[in-house]
């Protein structure tokens, strides 16, 4: 049990702790750049071009692969591309790559079929654990797919059925033969572009490993260490650092750090690690910034997400200084965006065979994803107006609010009466949620199936968890909740389904008196029974397993069995029941059929 003197020192240690981890008040960072000078000797160029939490969108891929050959053809092939992790999860094509009942891996056949230098495997690589990931490469492998994943900071343990794809060894090319391994993770490459040796280093950003912590067993990150649940950035500082010496040794001219990171983690360790430039990832966002670092300026770029842009970061070699600068095709294009982005919808010509695959992919979705509803048929249909389900003003947190409400509904309806696994409350976290919801022309909000599986793509095809809590520590997860969500990461927050409510007191003593006037069904708290029925997806169940390290061991787990004994994750699993994806579609679809 977690006392008041406890639980507000907790709280109040993590918030300081990762705020002054995470601070920036004494680095120095520009936005605005000019053009270069006359006094700039340009002796040779290339285009670093970079892709980050594409998400399984493979509905984009033909355009990015027209974008990236055009690129090519540009730059006379003198071209890098990289991508920065979380290329998996997020739409229905995602199933394809984790089914047994077909060998397409979408993803990585989009990675091999357009060359990509390296990639990264980011936090959502591992969200159905570490056998499927391990199944995604062993389908690459068969198919002969050529593919460098770069983790620099993964420790991947002889147990894991990743360790046979796992070096420890900097790739050399063109002197590394990776025919013989197709598919490999290693730390770094060293490769020639327009005559230049151009070392890359990969990391996974703490954040991204502490997102990652609940699905891997056999595989851990330097920099963060999962069971003490504390971050250590000198380890993963001077390890990189070593990393990037022994590039520059083997002869790299220029380094390229791919982090799966986003602000501020990204510029915190581009002023710690050595590297020329910092591509990142993680937190969807287009940006520039530069970095400045003694005499000389370090980009940091990220595009995105959902494969919506692309990067092309120019880089010259001026003679004059004999180092490398963001070139004017880029600095003209940051000048007018404020960033180096290409949105991809920009592009009407589709690259045709990527095309055809893409189409191969869509009609093997029926093999994967089970359902009454097509993958273009329209769901919901509903107009806007001030009592209808979604308004434009929806945020990620009311959003998922709505979507608990309605696969709540939905599932005890599934369930029956008088079933025993029906919940009283379901919860999903704001983050869960993977797209917006937003009207067309502010007249309509229509979804289609496809859009409605996006919703809740972390789900999957799984079905649902569900597992007994205390009412008072129900009580308490909500209070622990929102103040971590307040104060240490809005990954931390939850969605409750509407028919739990409750006032919260932003002056009240937290454990005291800050959560207050709970009711579920507007039963009030004194009289709910003392175990309460909580139903959610099984990506976010499976961190309540992780309650005691998250916490440092202040908290244990509270799920709990039906005669209020703790139990295991797997004997939380509702193992009949529809996928999320669906309950949710059935209530839309329900709710636009009577309105």
């Amino acid at each position: 049990m977690l006392s008041l003197k406890t639980g507000v020192f907790f709280v109040a240690a993590v918030a300081i702790g990762v705020r002054y981890f995470y601070t920036e008040k004494d680095l120095q960072v520009v936005r605005h750049v000019e053009l270069l000078g006359e006094d700039v000797q340009i002796q040779g160029k290339f285009s670093v071009l970079h892709t980050n939490d594409m998400h399984s969108h493979a509905e984009r891929y033909s355009k990015l692969s027209r974008i990236i050959r055009n690129e090519r053809s540009l730059y006379d092939e003198s071209v890098l591309l990289i991508d920065a992790g979380d290329w998996y999860r997020g739409t229905m094509f995602d199933t394809l790559a984790g089914s047994d009942r077909t060998d397409s891996v979408p993803e990585l056949e989009y990675f091999s079929f357009n060359s990509y230098d390296a990639v990264l495997l980011g936090n959502h690589a591992f969200d159905l654990g570490e056998t499927v990931l391990a199944g995604l490469l062993d389908k690459a492998s068969r198919s002969d797919l050529n593919l460098v994943f770069l983790s620099a900071n993964v420790q991947i343990g002889p147990k894991s059925e990743l360790f046979k794809y796992y070096t420890q060894d900097i790739l050399v090319q063109p002197d590394t033969d990776t025919e013989e391994n197709s598919v490999i993770i290693a730390p770094a490459i060293l490769k020639t572009v327009a005559g230049r040796r151009v070392g890359i280093l990969g990391i996974e950003g703490p954040d991204s490993a502490i997102c990652s912590s609940a699905h891997r067993s056999n595989v851990t990150f330097l920099g963060y260490d999962d069971s003490k649940s504390r971050i250590e950035q000198d380890s993963l500082v001077d390890y990189s650092n070593k990393l990037v010496q022994r590039l520059r040794d083997k002869g790299a001219e220029l380094v390229v750090l791919v982090i799966h990171a986003g602000p501020p983690e990204d510029v915190v360790f581009a002023s710690r690690i050595n590297a020329d430039v910092v591509v990142g990832g993680h937190t969807h966002e287009t940006l520039f910034s530069q970095l400045v670092k003694g005499d000389k300026l370090v980009p940091v770029v990220q595009c995105g997400e959902y494969a919506s842009h692309i990067g092309s970061l120019e880089l010259v070699f001026d003679g004059s200084t004999q180092g490398f600068l963001v070139g004017d095709r880029s600095r003209e294009r940051i000048l007018r965006d404020g960033h180096s982005c290409i949105p991809v919808d920009m592009v009407q010509d589709e690259y045709p065979n990527m095309k055809q695959l893409v189409e191969h992919w869509m009609g093997q979705l029926s093999k994967t994803v089970p359902s009454a509803f097509q993958y273009d048929q329209v769901v919901f249909d509903q107009p806007v107006s001030a009592d209808g389900v979604f308004t434009d003003d929806d945020t990620a947190l009311s959003t998922a609010e709505k979507v608990s409400t309605g696969v709540l509904f939905t599932l005890n309806n599934w369930l029956g009466e008088n079933d025993q696994r029906r919940a009283d409350v379901f919860l999903t976290c704001p983050e869960c949620v993977r797209q917006p919801i937003k009207s067309t022309g502010g007249k309509r909000f229509k979804l289609k199936f496809h859009q409605v599986y996006e919703l809740v793509a972390l789900s999957g095809v799984k079905p649902l968890s569900a597992f007994y809590i205390q009412k008072d520590d129900f009580l308490r997860l909500i209070d622990v909740v929102s103040l971590l969500g307040k104060y240490f990461s809005e990954r931390f927050q939850l969605a409750f389904s509407s028919n739990l409510q409750y006032d919260q007191n932003p002056w009240g003593i937290p454990f005291v008196n800050r959560v207050s006037n709970l009711t579920i069904n507007g039963v009030e708290f004194e009289n709910l029974p003392q175990l309460i029925k909580v139903a959610l997806p099984q990506y976010i169940a499976a961190y309540f397993w992780q309650t005691k390290t998250l916490t440092a061991g202040l908290l244990d787990s509270p799920a709990r069995g039906p005669n209020g004994g703790f139990i295991t994750l797997d004997k939380a699993v509702i193992h009949s029941s529809p996928p999320e994806y669906e309950l949710l579609a059935q209530y839309l679809a329900h709710i636009s059929k009577n309105s």
